[in-house]
């Protein structure tokens, strides 16, 4: 019985955490077109929560990315022209770090919200 409060209370205090960070990380991951914002997601899963934004590019955004060739392919442009395939340099961007900065600031807290987890769980001052 205690065994099962205390894991609880760790779950619930992991959850709690984990939502106040993917609420930060929404209110400062680059906006652009708000695709990137509107992929975010924060799930409880089994044994906590799981973060993600599954926009093509987050992981680029998040992690930023190192100088690299792309390749292009053709397209038609607005007014009827057509580009053909090619590759262009890309320069190293930084990361933004939107997840991992607001994961930080969140779990700072942690020992907090499963201090007052326990508390109510057990009723006693700890």
């Amino acid at each position: 019985m205690v065994k099962e409060k205390i894991c609880e209370a760790i779950l619930e205090a992991i959850r709690e955490r984990a939502k106040e960070a993917f609420d930060k990380s929404q209110n400062v991951v680059p906006v652009k077109t708000g695709n990137l914002k509107r992929s975010g997601e924060c799930k409880e899963i089994e044994n906590g929560s799981n973060i993600t934004y599954s926009a093509e590019y987050a992981s680029n955004i998040e992690r930023g990315v190192e100088d690299h060739i792309e390749v292009v392919n053709g397209f038609y442009r607005k007014d009827g022209s057509y580009v053909k395939s090619h590759t262009k340099r890309v320069s190293a961007k930084q990361g933004r770090k939107y997840i991992e900065n607001s994961l930080k600031d969140a779990f700072n807290n942690l020992n907090s919200s499963l201090e007052y987890s326990l508390k109510r769980r057990f009723k006693k001052v700890i």
